[in-house]
């Protein structure tokens, strides 16, 4: 009986959405024609976008010219500043770069002995744990 009432409900809801659908169809001017073209041939609705393009993946710069700036990343053909460079005899590995620079690595300078070993600090460090306990 409960399963009658709903049917019934959907019923009623489904002529309500096919009418709705009829009126956009007729204000976007779709035709049935232009619904067959959106079915493939397994009968299936093409409903899926179209894939994404991927993102190609930049290289990092391996090489630069001091003088420039110029960066090259190591991939393709050498650009004409690394090319005329060899061709007057420098060697190529004179404009790799750190490997530091490669990976983008931060390199901070290590603190002083004193710095790190202040022992004012620690003893009143540890002057306050004894206190405590």
């Amino acid at each position: 009986m409960l399963e009658q009432k709903a049917r019934l409900m959907q019923d009623g809801q489904r002529d309500a959405v096919i009418d709705k659908i009829v009126m956009q169809m007729d204000e976007y001017g779709i035709t049935v024609e232009d619904l067959q073209r959106a079915v493939d041939p397994q009968g299936e609705w093409r409903t899926k976008p179209p894939p994404a393009p991927r993102a190609r993946k930049t290289a990092n710069v391996k090489y630069r010219d001091p003088e420039t700036g110029l960066t090259w990343t190591g991939q393709g053909r050498a650009p004409n500043w690394i090319t005329g460079a060899e061709a007057a005899g420098q060697s190529r590995e004179q404009f790799l770069l750190p490997v530091t620079q490669l990976f983008g690595i931060e390199v901070k300078p290590a603190a002083s002995r004193k710095e790190s070993l202040d022992m004012s600090a620690l003893s009143r460090a540890l002057q306050e744990i004894d206190g405590k306990s």
